[in-house]
């Protein structure tokens, strides 16, 4: 591989694998999230704060639903690349425009420092 770096397709694939694992656990554990609260239990004065506070939480269950997506996709990007590296393919990395920028501290490859 070019530039002297060097990976474990191995290393990699399982990375993908528990990734891919990982994100469909969150889509499960999303479909858990529930507001689990009504008129029982806070009375009629409250009901739009229950509303709000369920509105809130079914936002929350669909973030992590989203997430969990993505962190699937993630998942199969590292297997893909794995696959690529065993077949001695170059691989290119790509960086998504609204991911530019906000990983450790580094904007377009240099640090914010």
């Amino acid at each position: 591989m070019s530039g002297g770096h060097q990976v474990d397709p191995g290393k990699l694939g399982g990375a993908g694998g528990a990734y891919g694992d990982k994100g469909e656990e969150l889509g499960q554990a999303a479909g858990n999230v529930q507001p689990g609260i009504g008129e029982g239990q806070i009375g009629q004065l409250w009901q739009a704060t229950a509303a709000k506070y369920a509105d809130a939480i079914d936002k929350y269950a669909d973030a992590i639903k989203q997430y969990g997506k993505q962190v699937g996709e993630l998942g199969g990007k590292f297997s893909s690349a794995a696959e690529s590296y065993q077949n001695g393919e170059t691989v290119n990395a790509t960086r998504s425009p609204a991911r530019v920028g906000g990983c450790n501290g580094f904007r377009n490859g240099r640090s914010a420092a």
